[in-house]
């Protein structure tokens, strides 16, 4: 995925869980490829399957992010800021949750809670932009939603 070749992340995906269906760390990145290449359905099915099988796993934060990137996609964005903000719970110290957290506020209208957000996020790690970060998403959908959600929250591009 981080060499923005989606094509052999999803293909080395299924026989992976074909040696091992039950291999959450498999289920998580599964979930992480396909909602970045747009596939909403799939990335939520890795997910929630993930989430059945461990559920007190420390990456279940890996799991809602997923879920949030993926109700995005479904326009269901109420649903995803809950996944963001559960992620974050789960894993306040890693900067982009807070900026998911803010883009999902922004997406729901809450301009005042997102910018808050936001500005935690930069405190954490003021270095950290959102426009690198979207070098890997594939799905246009999904890009059009965080980019915008990104900068109603202002988050550094």
């Amino acid at each position: 995925m981080l060499g923005l070749d989606y094509e052999r992340s999803v293909t080395a995906i299924e026989p992976a869980l074909s040696h091992n269906p039950y291999c959450v760390t498999a289920l998580m990145w599964g979930a992480f490829v396909y909602a970045m290449g747009g596939e909403s359905d799939k990335a939520a099915a890795f997910a929630e399957r993930a989430l059945r099988i461990s559920p007190f796993d420390p990456l279940t934060w890996h799991a809602h992010l997923c879920l949030g990137h993926a109700r995005l996609t479904q326009d269901r964005d109420e649903e995803a800021l809950a996944h963001y903000a559960r992620a974050l719970n789960l894993n306040p110290q890693y900067q982009p949750l807070h900026y998911m957290h803010a883009l999902g506020l922004a997406l729901t209208g809450r301009i005042d809670e997102a910018r808050e957000a936001a500005r935690k996020g930069v405190e954490l790690a003021p270095h950290v932009r959102f426009g690198p970060l979207m070098e890997i998403v594939r799905g246009p959908g999904l890009k059009e939603k965080l980019t915008r959600g990104m900068r109603l929250a202002g988050v550094p591009e």
